[in-house]
């Protein structure tokens, strides 16, 4: 069967290859109906679906939800449990292990699709940032730094209230 290459479909392929946010298919449907008005929702999934099916994009599942990815080279993908967001994760050492090391009967592993769930450095409390950076691989994401300040000020902010809220409720000395 011939697969024609619609307008519908060459818009979702720019958006994905716009963004690294690894959108599902109802944010894929928001931004490519600001240039196709006309377009529903059921095009984005039948072309989204079709186009992972034939290996030009890449589908997975995660936190109920099928995401999307136009980068099909390799990498794994984490996950934050707390903000929703999808990073990539560019660390070939751990499918190695698992590829040497993984002894499944009558079976060879050929390739690993991996989904680390846990908490971005946005989402950890301040304490553990440093642990998570100094432990953390080659993790793609443009605002790091600007999370970590984020997270400095808010636990400055929430000292503050408590050392505000102590100082209240100690008794008042009498004379």
């Amino acid at each position: 069967m011939i697969k024609r290459n619609t307008v519908q479909k060459i818009k979702i392929m720019e958006y994905l290859k716009s963004t690294k946010s690894h959108p599902t298919a109802e944010e894929v449907y928001v931004e490519v109906s600001k240039e196709i008005p006309t377009i529903s929702l059921s095009t984005v999934y039948r072309n989204l679906n079709s186009m992972a099916e034939d290996g030009d994009i890449l589908k997975f599942e995660v936190g109920n939800e099928a995401h999307f990815d136009a980068d099909i080279g390799f990498h794994h993908h984490i996950y934050c449990k707390v903000c929703k967001r999808v990073f990539d994760l560019y660390d070939k050492e751990i499918a190695n292990y698992i590829k040497e090391n993984a002894s499944i009967p009558n079976f060879k592993i050929e390739t690993t699709n991996l989904i680390f769930i846990g908490k971005c450095i946005t989402c950890i409390p301040v304490e553990k940032v440093a642990a998570a950076n100094s432990e953390s691989n080659e993790i793609e994401d443009e605002t790091p730094v600007k999370a970590t300040t984020d997270n400095k000020n808010r636990v400055k902010k929430e000292k503050a209230v408590k050392n505000t809220t102590a100082k209240r409720s100690q008794p008042k000395k009498q004379n």
